[in-house]
């Protein structure tokens, strides 16, 4: 159980997370490449996505859904106004911000209802 955990900046690459409860975990820097999430509870992830084939996951927290996305981590609302901000038109990267506001809503709604 890590509910509540403080894992940021941990280095889980290839962590065997399988039925873990993560909710409130911050995972903040933490790098999750090849980790397996298979059962894990109050995490989902999207991806690969946009010019980086960046893995957004979600963390369902009680004050709300937190987002990891790159090194970034942060609220919902602060990561869809980040995506905003770097993937404005005009910056030769707006082709991607649709991408990337898809997996940072799908994964909202998908904790939303999750058990």
């Amino acid at each position: 159980n890590l509910r509540g955990a403080n894992l940021g900046g941990a280095n889980l690459h290839g962590a065997d997370l399988y039925g873990a409860n993560l909710r409130g975990a911050n995972l903040g820097g933490a790098n999750l490449d090849g980790a397996d999430l298979y059962g894990a509870r109050h995490i989902v992830s999207a991806g690969p996505v946009g010019l980086e084939r960046r893995i957004i996951y979600g963390v369902h927290h009680d004050s709300g859904t937190m987002i990891q996305a790159g090194c970034s981590w942060a609220t919902a609302d602060e990561t869809i106004a980040k995506i905003e901000d770097r993937y404005a038109d005009g910056n030769g990267r707006e082709k991607y911000r649709e991408s990337y506001l898809a997996a940072v809503r799908w994964v909202v709604s998908a904790l939303a209802v999750s058990p």
